[in-house]
C-alpha cells in the first residue's frame, strides 16, 4: 500500500501509520469484499495531523454498493417510522 499520498485537507505528506485493519467491516462484507488480502490503513498527515483512511482501490460501483448497503444492513426490516426514529435518535443528544 502506498504511503506517499498527500492529505486532502492541507496537501501535507501522509507518513505515520496510526492503525491497520485486516478485516472488512460489516458494510464491506455485505457487498462481497473478501477478507483474503484485505488491508486498510489510517495514515497521519505530517502537517495537520489528521488521519486519512487508505485502502486498496475499490471501483466506484463497489463504493456505491457500500453506500446503499448502509440502509440495507442497519435498517433492513424496519418500517419508515422505525427508520426515521433510528436515524434521528442522536438529534439533541449531547455527545462527549
Amino acid at each position: 500500500m502506498e504511503t506517499e499520498a498527500v492529505c486532502a485537507i492541507c496537501s501535507g505528506a501522509l507518513k505515520r501509520r496510526r492503525l491497520e485493519i485486516n478485516v472488512p467491516d460489516r458494510l464491506e462484507r455485505h457487498v462481497g469484499i473478501s477478507e483474503t488480502g484485505y488491508r486498510r490503513v489510517w495514515i497521519e498527515c505530517v502537517v495537520c495531523r489528521t488521519a486519512t483512511n487508505v485502502s486498496e482501490s475499490f471501483s466506484q460501483d463497489v463504493l456505491k454498493d457500500i453506500e446503499t448497503a448502509y440502509c440495507e444492513v442497519d435498517l433492513d426490516g424496519s418500517d419508515i417510522s422505525a427508520r426515521f426514529q433510528k436515524l434521528t435518535a442522536w438529534v439533541g443528544v449531547e455527545r462527549k
